[in-house]
Parts: C-alpha cells; sequence; structure tokens
C-alpha cells in the first residue's frame, strides 16, 4: 500500500503494488542463488544471499508467515551448516553451546519471536529470539547485538564467537519454522503456496516438518545436547514414520540417527533404546536390499504408495540397481557390525552408563580419539551418520534430493560411505572429564619441567 495514499487519486497504490511484485521476485531471485551456493557448500554465501531476500520479504509478509516457513529452513539450514565447517576448521566441537532442558514439543518456543536478519548472514532481532529462548543458554549474551551485525557475514570469519551465534541463530529460525508448519498443520485446510507459486498438500507439508526436525537434531548434536537431539530426532522419525516406504533409505537413516543420538543420553533407561533403533535401521536395509533383488529379477510387483513416498528405486537402471545392492549390503554390514559391539562388555557397559570404560569399538577411550584426529562424540555421530547413509546420495545430482520431499538432502559428504563403526565412540561421562582434564594437565606440567632441566 502506498505511504501517501490520496483518495482522489485512486492508482496511487500501483506503483507500490509494482514494487513490491519487484520485490519479491528479486527475493525469490536471491533465495535460488542461496540454493546454488548451499549446493557447492559455499555456506557463508547462502547464508548472505537467504538473510538479503528475508529482509526484502519483511516488508510484505509478517515475521511467522507461512509462505516464509521453507525459507527460514534453508536458513537455518545453511546457518547449520557454517557453523560445522567452521568447529571443524576450528578443531571440532570445543565451546559449543549447550542446550539447557527443552520446552514441550508443541510449546511455540519461536512463534512470537522476530526472525528478520539484516545485513549479512544474521540478525539482531533473531539472535535476541535465541537469547531469550530458555532452550539455549550460551555464555557471552551481555554482548551487544549490534557487534552481530557488524561482525558476522564475513566469507573468512572463524572466530568461536561467531560460530557459536550461527548455531544460536539457526536454532531460531529453524524452530520457527518447525512452529509455521506444525500452525499449517493444526489448521482447517493444511495447504501452503510457497514463494515459488508451489502448492504443498498436507503430506508434503508433514514431510518438511520431519526435516525441520531432523536438522534441530543436528543443532542439538552439536551442542552436545544428546537429550535435546534424541527428542527431536525421534520427532522426525514419528512423522516420517507413515509417509515412507519400508524400504526407504531415509527411514533407516532416521532410525540410526535416534540410535546414535540415544547412545550418549543422559538418561541411562534412554539409552538401552538405542539398539532397536539401531536394529530397526538394520532391518530397513534388508528390506531394501530385497526390494532391490526383486527389480533386478524382474519378479518386484507393481509399486502402490498409498500416500507414501515414490518409491525412488522404480526408475533406476539395472546397472544403477546393481551399484545401490552392493551399497546397501556394505551398509547393512557396518551396522550388523554396530549391533554386535552392544552386544560385547564395553557395549553394554556403554548403553548402562558405567564410567571408565574403553571405547564401544573395543579401543582404549584415547586411542579411539587418537585413531580419530581428536574426534568430538558429536563429530563421532555425524561423521557417522554422513558416512553411513548420505555419503553417496548427492552422486548425480546437484544436491541429493530426497525422493519423496524433492527437498536437498540434510547431510552429504565425499567421504567414503562404508564406514560406520570406525567412526562411533563413546562419549565420557561428564564428572570424568575434569579428571582427566586435571591428568592431562600434569602430564603437560611434568613434561615442561623436564624439558627445561
Amino acid at each position: 500500500m502506498a505511504l501517501n495514499e490520496q483518495p482522489s487519486n485512486p492508482k496511487a497504490d500501483a506503483p507500490a503494488e509494482d514494487g513490491a511484485a519487484n520485490g519479491t521476485a528479486s527475493a525469490r531471485q536471491l533465495i535460488d542463488e542461496s540454493k546454488r551456493h548451499f549446493a557447492l557448500k559455499e555456506y557463508a554465501a547462502s547464508i548472505d544471499k537467504v538473510a538479503h531476500a528475508l529482509e526484502q520479504l519483511s516488508s510484505e509478509y509478517a515475521e511467522d508467515a507461512n509462505e516464509l516457513a521453507p525459507v527460514l529452513h534453508h536458513y537455518g539450514r545453511s546457518l547449520l551448516e557454517n557453523f560445522i565447517i567452521n568447529s571443524a576448521a576450528l578443531g571440532g566441537g570445543s565451546g559449543s553451546a549447550p542446550l539447557p532442558a527443552p520446552l514441550a514439543p508443541s510449546a511455540p518456543a519461536a512463534s512470537g519471536s522476530s526472525s528478520k536478519p539484516s545485513g549479512s548472514g544474521s540478525s539482531s532481532s533473531a539472535a535476541a529470539a535465541v537469547k531469550s529462548d530458555p532452550r539455549f543458554s550460551f555464555s557471552g549474551d551481555a554482548e551487544d547485538d549490534d557487534d552481530d551485525e557488524q561482525e558476522e557475514g564475513a566469507p573468512g570469519a572463524a572466530g568461536g564467537e561467531d560460530d557459536e551465534d550461527d548455531l544460536q541463530v539457526a536454532f531460531s529460525v529453524l524452530d520457527l519454522a518447525r512452529v509455521i508448519y506444525q500452525r499449517i498443520l493444526d489448521s482447517d485446510s493444511p495447504k501452503l503456496t510457497t514463494l515459488h507459486g508451489q502448492e504443498w498438500d498436507k503430506t508434503r507439508i508433514q514431510a518438511e516438518l520431519a526435516e525441520v526436525m531432523n536438522d534441530l537434531g543436528d543443532v542439538g548434536l552439536e551442542a552436545e545436547n544428546f537429550s535435546q537431539a534424541s527428542a527431536d530426532y525421534r520427532s522426525s522419525l514419528e512423522i516420517l514414520t507413515p509417509l515412507l516406504l519400508p524400504h526407504s533409505r531415509r527411514l533407516a537413516d532416521a532410525h540410526l540417527r535416534l540410535g546414535l543420538a540415544l547412545e550418549f543420553h543422559p538418561e541411562i533407561e534412554q539409552r538401552k533404546g538405542a539398539k532397536s533403533h539401531v536394529q530397526s535401521a538394520s532391518d530397513v536395509l534388508g528390506k531394501r536390499i530385497t526390494a532391490i533383488q526383486s527389480r533386478i529379477d524382474k519378479s518386484a510387483p507393481e509399486s502402490s504408495t498409498d500416500g507414501k513416498e515414490k518409491d525412488d528405486l522404480a526408475d533406476l537402471s539395472e546397472p544403477a540397481l546393481q551399484k545401490e545392492l552392493e551399497e546397501m549390503q556394505g551398509m547393512k554390514k557396518e551396522i550388523d557390525t554396530k549391533l554386535e559391539e552392544y552386544d560385547t562388555e564395553d557395549g553394554q557397559a556403554q548403553l548402562n552408563g558405567e564410567p571408565d570404560l574403553t571405547g564401544v569399538l573395543g579401543l582404549p577411550a584415547d586411542a579411539a580419539a587418537k585413531a580419530k584426529g581428536g574426534m568430538t562424540t558429536k563429530d563421532a555421530l555425524q561423521q557417522a551418520i554422513k558416512d553411513a547413509f548420505l555419503g553417496a546420495q548427492a552422486e548425480g545430482s546437484e544436491e541429493g534430493v530426497n525422493p519423496f520431499t524433492g527437498a536437498a538432502a540434510a547431510k552429504s559428504s565425499d567421504a567414503p560411505v562404508n564406514n560406520l563403526s570406525s567412526m562411533v565412540k563413546r562419549k565420557k561421562k561428564a564428572e570424568h572429564e575434569a579428571e582427566a582434564g586435571a591428568e592431562a594437565n600434569g602430564e603437560a606440567d611434568a613434561k615442561k619441567a623436564r624439558t627445561e632441566a
């Protein structure tokens, strides 16, 4: 609407309407550019583009408008990926922001908060929303929000505070996307028309909500809050299960994520559920192997999805099916090895929360850490998930598109796939970390004294 409306000039609104249309078109272009940067793993540039798009859209849409949910999801994923790569460049994980006890899953944690970004990469309003959110507790919250706007967005920035703020804002916008999707699903007409003119029905919105919950689980994993990660992964799995085919690779991935997060859950009773979900992942892969073999043997029945995802095996050529079969067999073998480890003395001790164990892989904790280059628990879990399911998913496509949602896979990796068990190690209990640190400091002091002598 024109700011200088005049009743005598009924056409005065036309230029403003044209400007709004042009603004939306420009924002769509920025979003498309952001997605291309994301596909190339240029996450800082992806953040910058989508942040400017959201800034432009803020003049036309409320901050919690339905149309913005997919954009907020993409923004949150870009921030999360940027945090992951910068955290790895800094040595991984040290100083990750903790996640306190979560709110109830249905609570609109960010529904009344601002997610509007400004400048390059984040916004003071989004950061303020996170800082006021009880699910997060960060050191350094007393710093001025203006500093965030000045310091963030630089492609080469790798400071710990900037990275930590990426994780804060990622949570804020992902949780806002969650609230919006849930609100749409709770409405009388669960439909969504995206900024690009796509019409999403209830099933598609449910699938997108599941991916948002999955990404929130990844945020919890990065913050080393395995309780919150487990809760969010579980929510994602519960949404996906009725939507996916029994042999869906994505379903196996969802079970594995939840199982590995539960393995490090602070509550011992919760840990005992880890094996059942890893077993479910193995069972799903077994069904997938059978389905692939049936198609190779030309004995597969006509697929009937009944409202579920499209069978991604239906359009594969025989060579592609053979490749997929070999890959699934290798993955299942690795997961079955993991299941066997649960039955070992060390594996049982891990699930029962016994302290000062050797690693779940049969290695002393120090040796396991050295073998993984000092990888933290959340890094090991993240890598295990990537290697097990998403390593080859993007092969032959730009972003590794999910056959059901049409969205890019949440994670991808250039590393070889069949390498699950070598990436998973146990997390030391918090009360023993201080003792281990003290011992390490003592050894360092002794070594220094010997050197000076």
